[in-house]
């Protein structure tokens, strides 16, 4: 899969939905591009750290990795309070120290794998019921798009558009 770059009007996107603090699973979708590549896009142009990469662990980074990830935190709540380091480059070093993230919680034999709505439980096909994203979307200021050819929604890639 090629990678894309990101283009300035891609840039201010990120900024207006981050600034208004959307989870990054939907700024991803409205990108058109995975969580990872958003907190790592976003972590670049904000953090200067960031640019500065190879710079050695210190024995106290280590200690504060090690206590969080006993927390039960993900690699991208580290990262967020280890200034200059990233999801992956704490993933790697948690791996070389022999520490993990929390274990994603494994579904019970026989539940159900109907899906539902993340803000009501509503049955749905989507992360949101049709009801609820149409109040999640005036809520953040995100408004559809026009049609494209296909029948999907389209802005930079992706399915929504910022006003």
């Amino acid at each position: 899969m090629a990678v894309r770059k990101w283009t300035p009007e891609e840039d201010a996107v990120l900024r207006r939905m981050r600034f208004r603090h959307m989870a990054w699973e939907d700024i991803a979708a409205c990108l058109g591009r995975t969580r990872p590549a958003c907190e790592t896009r976003w972590r670049a142009l904000n953090v200067p750290d960031m640019r500065h990469r190879g710079r050695p662990w210190t024995p106290e980074e280590d200690d504060a990795l090690k206590k969080l990830m006993a927390q039960g935190m993900s690699w991208s709540d580290a990262a967020d309070r280890l200034p200059g380091r990233s999801s992956q480059a704490c993933a790697a070093r948690g791996k070389l120290l022999g520490v993990s993230a929390s274990k994603p919680v494994q579904k019970r034999p026989g539940a159900s794998s109907v899906r539902r709505c993340h803000d009501c439980g509503r049955p749905t096909v989507d992360y949101r019921c049709p009801k609820c994203l149409a109040a999640w979307r005036a809520r953040n200021g995100v408004s559809q798009a026009a049609v494209d050819d296909e029948g999907g929604y389209s802005v930079f890639g992706s399915r929504w558009a910022i006003d």
